[in-house]
């Protein structure tokens, strides 16, 4: 006798509702805690109850299905089909109605609703996505509370997961193996949230901020992947008496829920193309029992090794402890342990390494070679800058100054001296250094000059034309470091450069 589908329609049914009403959980956990990931959680949830009603339905059909065939048999049994039927019973067929049912569904709506449910999952993950940006909020609100009910969320979909994953080893219940994947993904997730969130209450959002972006990229691989699993059922052969795999029932998330039966693929693949038994050797069955203890070892080892610290030579580096600084200095280069991640993160910078900014100009995307000539335009964007000017005997007389308009192409390099008051203290020190100088190029611009000659025919050392460049430049780097070890931006100014000083493009001839 065959095995009935009461039970798998039942735990069917408990998987629906269980989706359901951990939806409407979800959804006043993300108003209350205001929480994008929650809020994007409830939609995989809602997926979920779709899912199982889907095979609610299926298995509900099969049990009227097989139930018919129960009381056709009972009927040739007694004999009555010689009186009211054909003599030889075929005249029952006809009244298969259950039977047809049930294939007309898995040859039509399955494929259809399958179909629904791949677009639900594309449609949901994108638009999630492209909320991702503008919701995503690190303040959340009662975060340990929030943690606690994702918790029992994850641990009452774990047990209902594997409860249905333990059924479907039954060739009649197979179809049920869809829901304990999908199930158990959720199962994960939430756990994740809800750690996420613990870690939220000591102040670390950055978990949080990654499942925001992690739970609709989900959502869009599954539905991906179900779209190209109904592509190749297209052209896969029918097995007589094969259980029908709907274009939902997501192979990837399998590998997860049944580990070994992905090397049992991979081994009746390998027995079909060599002619020998891969899955009868020792090897075989070793790895297939501990393929899932050896996954869960190498995770632990992988988030063990991130207690290991290694700042290389030229390098420091920086250790928080729940978001905030061990220690006011830096670590120099050697060999340090920490807590594992997420509990302590380090952040290893390379010291030495010459970064630049460009004051004055915007590079071109495109690199030129040709030479620097004054009436040409250099640059994709230049600055013009004011400076000091010899006056002429009647502008003396009236008591008015004169001035100069130049183009300056100022880069500026510099290299990290302390880590540490390069990331506390100040929110984007190389914004703050852009700032100060430009503002110390325009002072010392307004006290200088463009003249060559002084007026007894000697060099002028201040002229930013001439040779006064080199000390116009020494003078600004001395300035620009002092403004920054002021602001402590902890950094060094290791060059200034002002060899693109010179006149407008439009005046270049009159020099």
């Amino acid at each position: 006798m065959s095995i009935s589908s009461k039970r798998a329609e039942y735990t069917s049914l408990l998987g629906m509702v269980l989706s359901v009403v951990f939806f409407v959980v979800a959804w006043i956990l993300a108003a209350s805690s205001s929480s994008f990931a929650i809020s994007a959680f409830k939609w995989q949830l809602l997926c979920s109850a779709i899912i199982s009603a889907v095979l609610w339905f299926h298995f509900h059909l099969m049990s009227l299905a097989q139930q018919e065939k129960l009381e056709m048999a009972q009927i040739k049994e007694n004999g009555d089909t010689q009186t009211i039927f054909q003599q030889d019973g075929s005249g029952l067929s006809m009244f298969e109605v259950a039977s047809k049912r049930l294939t007309l569904f898995e040859k039509w709506f399955l494929p259809v609703l399958s179909g629904v449910i791949i677009i639900y999952q594309l449609a949901i993950g994108v638009w999630l996505i492209s909320k991702v940006g503008i919701y995503i909020d690190d303040s959340l609100n009662r975060p340990q509370a929030t943690a606690i009910f994702m918790i029992l969320i994850a641990f009452a979909t774990f047990l209902i997961a594997k409860y249905a994953t333990g059924m479907s080893e039954q060739s009649r219940w197979k179809p049920i193996r869809a829901m304990g994947s999908y199930l158990l993904s959720i199962a994960i997730v939430a756990f994740l949230i809800g750690i996420s969130m613990g870690l939220a209450q000591l102040k670390y959002t950055m978990m949080h901020r990654m499942l925001c972006w992690v739970i609709p990229s989900i959502l869009i691989l599954l539905g991906v992947e179900g779209a190209l699993n109904i592509i190749f059922d297209l052209y896969r052969p029918r097995v007589p008496g094969e259980c029908h795999r709907s274009g939902f029932d997501s192979r990837l998330l399998g590998l997860i829920n049944e580990p070994g039966g992905f090397l049992h693929s991979i081994a009746s693949a390998i027995d079909y193309q060599f002619g020998f038994t891969v899955s009868q050797t020792w090897f075989y069955r070793l790895l297939e029992k501990a393929i899932l203890p050896l996954v869960i070892l190498s995770v632990i080892l992988l988030w063990l090794m991130s207690s290991v610290v290694i700042v290389k030579p030229g390098q420091q580096a920086v250790i928080e402890h729940f978001g905030k600084p061990i220690s006011s200095e830096p670590l120099m280069p050697g060999l340090t342990f920490k807590m594992p991640w997420p509990i302590d993160i380090a952040f290893v910078e390379d010291v030495q390494q010459v970064r630049s900014i460009d004051i004055g100009y915007v590079v071109k995307e495109k690199a030129s070679k040709e030479p620097l000539l004054w009436g040409q335009t250099h640059y994709k964007e230049e600055d013009n800058l004011l400076v000091a000017a010899q006056s002429s005997g009647s502008m003396q007389e009236q008591g008015a100054g004169s001035f100069s308009i130049v183009v300056t192409a100022l880069p500026i390099h510099y290299h990290l001296k302390n880590l540490h008051d390069f990331i506390y203290n100040n929110n984007n020190p190389q914004k703050i250094l852009e700032a100060i100088s430009y503002r110390q190029l325009t002072n010392f611009a307004a006290s200088a000059s463009i003249e060559t000659d002084s007026d007894d025919g000697s060099f002028n050392d201040e002229s930013l034309f001439g040779y006064g460049r080199k000390e116009s430049a020494e003078i600004l780097k001395q300035r620009i470091q002092k403004a920054a070890d002021k602001n402590k931006l902890g950094i060094e100014i290791v060059f200034v450069g002002m060899a693109g000083v010179h006149p407008p493009k439009q005046v270049a001839p009159d020099y």
